[in-house]
C-alpha cells in the first residue's frame, strides 16, 4: 500500500533534470579551457568598459568653456582696446602700466620729504603758528 501512494506521487511528478551520469565526468583538458574562455571573456568585458569609460570621459571634457550672453558683455566692455588680445597678455601689459605711473609719484614723495626736513627744520602750517602765537600747544 506504501508503495502503491509512492508511485502515485512519483507519476504525478514531471520534472526530471538532466545530471551528468557518474561515469560521464568532464576531463582535466576540458575544464582548463572552459577557464580559459571564462577568462578571455572577462578580459575582453573589462577592456571593452575601460574603453567605453574612456570615451565618456573624452566626450565630457569641454576644450573650451561655453560663455553665456550675460558674460560675454561683461567682458566685452573691459577689452575694448584690443578686442582680440589674450587675456593673459592683456593683464600683463594692464600690470606693467601702474609701475611706470608710480614711480614718478615716488620721486615727488622723496622729493617733499627733503623739503620739509631741509634745514634741521619742519615747514609749519598756519594753524599750528596760529596757536603758537596764542600761546596754545597741541598734545
Amino acid at each position: 500500500m506504501k508503495e502503491e501512494m509512492e508511485e502515485k506521487e512519483l507519476k504525478e511528478c514531471t520534472f526530471a533534470p538532466k545530471t551528468l551520469r557518474p561515469t560521464e565526468k568532464r576531463k582535466l583538458d576540458d575544464f582548463l579551457k572552459d577557464q580559459q574562455r571564462h577568462l578571455d571573456r572577462k578580459q575582453e568585458n573589462i577592456a571593452r568598459l575601460a574603453k567605453d569609460n574612456l570615451e565618456k570621459e573624452e566626450s565630457s571634457i569641454i576644450s573650451q568653456p561655453k560663455i553665456n550672453e550675460r558674460s560675454k558683455v561683461i567682458t566685452s566692455g573691459s577689452n575694448k582696446e584690443q578686442p582680440n588680445q589674450p587675456v593673459h597678455e592683456r593683464l600683463y601689459a594692464k600690470s606693467k602700466k601702474p609701475l611706470a605711473s608710480q614711480q614718478p609719484q615716488k620721486a615727488e614723495v622723496e622729493f617733499e620729504e627733503c623739503d620739509s626736513v631741509g634745514n634741521g627744520r619742519t615747514e609749519e602750517t598756519e594753524e599750528e603758528q596760529g596757536r603758537k602765537g596764542a600761546g596754545i600747544h597741541a598734545v
